[in-house]
């Protein structure tokens, strides 16, 4: 605790909230703690949303359990509501997870087979016009290399490049040439669209998700407000509706267990 002389006067710390010493320094500094009643105290990056949701389901048992009437039928509502969402968001997340797997595992597929793919035209090429033939350069403009290291907004173009200028020799390539050039030009399309989606959907979710927990987090903030509103003057009166060690860190059992032994 903090002590010194100001103006002439002895103070300890500032427990004394009813006094004002040293041109209003105790008040100033008690003023400035008003801010940190406005802060939500459930909006912390360090509180899983596991934790949060554990510590949601119990406070609304409590809530529900209080004497009938006044702001908690209120509040209960609101705050289940904002519960279901994140839920909600929760199942919609695990649902769309297969999806996304599928898109993104399809063009990896893909682009490991697109070397083989794309090797096998060329040597066919090069077997037709010779090792140094322009038509080499006409049909492989970026070369197999630029084909494989491309990204993926751009190897569209390649592709259809590479089926256009087959096509064009298609009398003295053969069909069979022309239509695994033209299979890798129609495949990608889709295979990029759906791993584009699968991307967009999971940003989309993932929004929705923090939004949803960002509205369960202010309705337990008005929780607490209403608290303090029903019980001005009684701290301990949030000890019976909040459980507070349900939002905080705790050690694993195998770890207490290990601190206990080396005592």
């Amino acid at each position: 605790m903090a002590s010194g002389r100001l103006d002439g006067r002895s103070y300890f710390g500032i427990g004394f909230r009813d006094v004002e010493l040293g041109h209003g320094f105790l008040t100033r500094h008690i003023m400035k703690d008003l801010e940190k009643y406005l802060k939500n105290p459930f909006a912390n990056r360090h509180v899983g949303l596991d934790k949060l949701l554990a510590f949601t389901a119990d406070h609304l048992s409590r809530l529900e359990s209080a004497e009938p009437g006044g702001v908690w039928p209120a509040r209960v509502a609101a705050t289940q509501a904002a519960l279901a969402a994140v839920n909600s968001g929760i199942v919609s997340d695990d649902d769309q997870l297969g999806q996304r797997k599928a898109g993104k595992l399809t063009k990896r597929n893909f682009r490991r087979a697109l070397p083989k793919r794309v090797a096998a035209i060329h040597v066919a090429v090069q077997a037709r016009y010779g090792e140094h033939a322009a038509e080499i350069a006409i049909c492989f403009p970026f070369g197999r290399t630029g084909i494989r290291r491309c990204k993926d907004t751009t190897l569209n173009e390649y592709l259809d490049v590479l089926a256009a200028e087959v096509s064009e020799r298609a009398a003295e390539l053969g069909p069979d040439l022309v239509a695994q050039a033209a299979a890798l030009a129609a495949e990608w399309p889709p295979v990029q669209a759906a791993s584009g989606s699968a991307t967009a959907i999971k940003a989309g979710t993932e929004n929705a998700r923090r939004q949803a927990r960002s509205a369960l987090e202010r309705e337990l903030f008005l929780n607490l407000l209403a608290l303090a509103q029903q019980f001005p003057g009684q701290p301990e009166a949030v000890g019976r509706f909040m459980e507070r060690s349900l939002l905080t860190r705790r050690r694993p059992k195998r770890a207490v267990r290990r601190a206990e032994g080396a005592k």
